[in-house]
């Protein structure tokens, strides 16, 4: 919760003294500390045009790691505080991690002050902690390298031999409408998730609302086709590499196929699903059983529970990024077969792919050899899955990709007590069910037309 006054508006001006007595009771009587435990540490003052603001913090005397090492201790201990604020008489904030003193609300809010615990922690070692060097700062910067480097040398290499038979042979039109998906899914993203909301908490009441209503349709009117254009010529790229590589009569489609096809992409999907989602928490159980220090720690409880629909944002979500992340699995593994034919520059590929996913989120030499260990796995795994497994069928590997962001999703909107994400959580476990649906039902119809008297072998679309 968060109040704010004006800055010129009137209120009290206390003295320090007055105002550490006042927060002194407040602390006592209201959040029951015991002050005998406590001691003030900090104490800020500022004079605005009508009134007296403070801001007092108060440091717990027994440090929370007094179990440290003798090694820990040379850098200082971590510390319990709590600040309160006083403007004048008024409220101003309520935080857990900290405290602002600026804003406006209303003039006849009750008198009270605000509050907010935290964790000190010693500046040498946050200053160690947040220290750069080479090693780490190549490594943060890695994956952007790395795709960069690579994306641009395989479209460069595809733009010199356009007029190649293989470049001329690219089905375009076959490929838009694959990528047409990614025109559903921009648009049922933008209509049913936050986008809407986020743009307009983010507007500028300086700009007539006019005006930007018309430059954020004009946005989406433009964001929404270069997906569509960009999508078409990654499977292109994807499409010429993996012909050069394997030929075109080994390449994948969606509809159309022979009845093992479909049979071959419902197991890919749901093993490689069951498989990757398995590996994943046997990796971070691993984990635990290995303690070390992070220098970063990702924190989400989700990403959809804003959405108007939870449900369409899991969707669309699945949907455009499902067919981007197809298509890129398509196009590495087929560039490397076609353009790089050693075995050792192969190997190396993949230790430097390895390194960019650890990236500079490691917090010592320890943790980062355990991140490395895991990501090698989970990447080695991901790369025989493709190789030996998945092979040419595009749709087992869309199924893959979508059937674990669907479950990601379930989990997070089931686990809620509210009904109304519930019943969105249900109705992603129906898509999820209708997706895999969609394979058994054509195996099953294929089968039975390819065991018809005077069925022919089928035909690849």
């Amino acid at each position: 919760m968060q109040h704010k006054i004006a800055e010129d508006a009137a209120g009290a001006s206390l003295k320090k003294e007055e105002a550490v007595a006042r927060v002194g009771k407040y602390l006592r009587e209201e959040k029951k500390l015991d002050l005998r435990q406590w001691t003030l540490v900090e104490t800020d003052s500022e004079t605005r045009p009508h009134r007296v603001d403070h801001l007092l913090t108060w440091q717990q005397n027994d440090p929370i790691d007094s179990n440290a090492s003798a090694a820990a201790e040379a850098g200082g201990h971590a510390y319990v505080r709590v600040r309160v604020a006083v403007l004048g008489e008024e409220t101003t904030d309520y935080r857990r991690s900290y405290f602002r003193r600026s804003g406006s609300a209303d003039e006849d809010e009750p008198a009270s002050e605000g509050f907010s615990t935290f964790i000190k922690i010693p500046d040498d070692w946050r200053r160690k902690q947040e220290e750069t060097t080479l090693p780490r700062e190549a490594l943060t910067y890695s994956p952007i390298v790395l795709v960069v480097g690579l994306g641009l040398t395989a479209f460069i290499i595809f733009l010199v031999n356009l007029r190649s038979e293989a470049a001329r042979a690219i089905p375009w039109k076959r490929l838009s409408l694959w990528s047409a998906w990614s025109f559903v899914s921009f648009y049922l993203s933008f209509f049913l998730n936050d986008e809407i909301a986020n743009a307009m908490n983010s507007y500028n009441t300086a700009i007539p609302l006019k005006t930007w209503l018309g430059i954020l349709a004009l946005k989406e009117i433009l964001v929404g086709p270069l997906n569509f254009g960009f999508l078409v010529l990654l499977f292109g790229v994807a499409w010429y590499y993996a012909k050069l590589a394997f030929g075109e009569e080994r390449l994948p489609g969606w509809a159309g196929m022979p009845g093992k096809y479909y049979r071959d992409a419902l197991c890919i999907g749901l093993g490689g699903t069951a498989g990757l989602l398995g590996l994943e928490r046997i990796l971070a159980a691993a984990s635990m059983h290995w303690p070390t220090m992070h220098r970063y720690l990702d924190v989400s409880f989700g990403q959809d529970f804003d959405a108007v629909f939870p449900v369409a944002s899991v969707l669309g979500g699945t949907l455009l990024g499902g067919l981007k992340m197809a298509a890129y699995i398509v196009l590495i593994p087929s560039f490397i077969a076609a353009k790089i034919k050693n075995a050792w520059l192969r190997a190396l590929l993949f230790l430097v792919g390895v390194l960019a996913v650890v990236g500079g989120g490691w917090g010592s030499p320890v943790d980062f050899a355990k991140q490395f260990l895991a990501r090698f796995i989970l990447l080695g795994v991901l790369v025989f899955g493709v190789r030996f497994v998945m092979r040419f069928n595009l749709l087992g590997c869309f199924l893959v990709i979508a059937g674990m962001a669907l479950v990601s999703g379930a989990a997070e909107l089931l686990a809620q007590p509210d009904a109304f994400f519930r019943s969105n959580g249900y109705a992603v476990v129906l898509v999820m069910v209708l997706l895999f649906a969609w394979p058994l039902a054509a195996w099953r119809m294929n089968s039975a037309q390819e065991l018809a008297p005077g069925a022919g072998s089928g035909a690849t679309a």
